[in-house]
């Protein structure tokens, strides 16, 4: 009997703070606390999208940037190539007027020397 008694107190003195109400600043400070744990895992959950979309973004920017690349360098070998013979055969032409002139002149050196010898 003296077991029952005790054990019946025992379970009441321990349920006790389960009976107790919640005053209003324990309220308010459970809503702080709450709040403040919101706050953080929102500014996390913010980096974490924002470096994501950053990444997205740069990868975007590198398969932009990459075709343009490859077109500018074409460009530049398409000009290249038609440049280039272009300017070998201005060259070859005004080192054949220079040659053409030469030898006229040396005809008429040789002329003039065989003429007067």
């Amino acid at each position: 009997m003296k077991t029952i008694i005790f054990s019946s107190i025992f379970c009441c003195v321990i349920a006790l703070p389960g009976l107790a109400e919640l005053t209003p600043e324990d309220l308010d400070k459970i809503r702080l606390i709450i709040k403040d744990e919101v706050k953080t895992e929102m500014t996390a959950s913010e980096k974490r999208i924002k470096t994501y979309i950053d990444v997205r973004t740069d990868s975007i920017e590198k398969r932009i940037t990459q075709p343009n690349n490859i077109l500018y360098a074409l460009i530049a070998l398409i000009i290249f190539a038609i440049g280039l013979p272009a300017w070998q055969n201005r060259r070859d032409r005004d080192e054949n007027k220079k040659i053409e002139a030469l030898t006229k002149r040396l005809e008429a050196l040789e002329q003039q020397r065989s003429v007067s010898p």
